[in-house]
C-alpha cells in the first residue's frame, strides 16, 4: 500500500512521539511505500534555529522515502 505522509507525522516522529512510531517501523516500511511531496522538505527545514545536525537528521529521514512531484 502507498501512504502519503504530511509534515506533522515527520515532526511527531522526530520529537519521539510514540503515537506515530508504528508508522516508521521496519516491518511497516517493508510492506508499504511512503511518499511525500517536496513541500514537506521545505516545511521541515524552514524551522528557525535548526542546527546542522538537525538538518542532517531531517535529510537522512526523508532520504528513506519517495518524493512525489507536485
Amino acid at each position: 500500500m502507498k501512504y502519503l505522509y504530511d509534515t506533522n507525522i515527520f515532526i511527531y516522529y522526530l520529537a519521539d512521539d510514540i503515537a506515530v512510531n508504528s508508522w516508521f517501523t521496519e516491518q511497516f516500511l517493508l510492506l508499504n511505500q511512503v511518499l511525500f511531496s517536496p513541500i514537506i522538505r521545505i516545511e521541515l527545514l524552514s524551522f528557525s534555529g535548526l542546527s546542522k545536525a538537525e538538518e542532517e537528521c531531517i535529510e537522512d529521514l526523508l532520504s528513506q522515502f519517495t518524493v512525489v512531484p507536485l
